[in-house]
């Protein structure tokens, strides 16, 4: 078996294989705001492990340290693509399995029940509309600002503002193209953010990108 970062077949995944395979994910993608990724780990002696995280190569490397040390392994590893609503999707498949819970978001379910599950869930790969404007990153924003202002330090703009939207453009960029999403949706992800980051109003960009096949 050829054990590098891969794209599975199966539509909601981004990695389907080993542990070591999806840590490995850390040489390509980069965490990127607002966005993370629900796991599920089939555990040696027959117990499945459910979580979620902003940025799963480090957070799985530390779970297969800390199973090490109990003795038991990691068979199989699957990683959802990055979507908006992970903790959602993360907590309804708790939710779900609660009466097999094993312990804390360790279950006493076979690891195909619980993709299956996951795989029928509605995971937000493309942010929604209006997302960025639902946000209280804005409200954040601009109670900030407004405080610099009042403290006699001007408008911090414009090119702290540029570089944080850059930031975010090219973080979600590059994750798209790592991860199977079109340019387009792509970019529809990284306004939604840099909406909820800054406050700016990109609704019309939103429009125009939306309009586009």
């Amino acid at each position: 078996m050829n054990d590098v970062p891969h794209f599975s077949k199966r539509a909601p995944w981004l990695h389907d294989g080993s542990v070591s395979a999806a840590i490995d994910w850390h040489h390509r993608i980069d965490e990127a705001p607002d966005v993370g990724y629900v796991y599920v780990l089939a555990l040696a002696d027959g117990h499945t492990k459910v979580g979620a995280t902003a940025y799963f190569p480090e957070r799985l490397r530390t779970h297969r340290r800390d199973f090490r040390r109990c003795g038991l392994g990691i068979e199989r590893c699957l990683v959802t693509r990055p979507a908006f609503n992970c903790r959602e999707v993360e907590l309804t498949a708790k939710r779900r399995f609660a009466d097999r819970r094993f312990i804390g978001e360790v279950f006493a379910a076979p690891v195909e029940d619980v993709a299956d599950f996951i795989e029928r869930q509605p995971l937000a790969f493309v942010a929604p509309i209006g997302y960025g404007r639902s946000r209280r990153g804005a409200h954040r924003f601009f109670m900030k600002l407004a405080a610099d202002i009042s403290a006699g330090l001007g408008l911090p703009l414009p090119e702290g503002l540029q570089r944080s939207v850059r930031h975010i453009l090219d973080r979600h960029t590059a994750l798209g193209r790592e991860t199977g999403l079109s340019e387009r949706d792509s970019t529809l992800n990284a306004l939604a953010v840099i909406e909820a980051h800054t406050g700016l109003d990109l609704s019309t960009f939103h429009h125009v990108l939306r309009e586009v096949a």
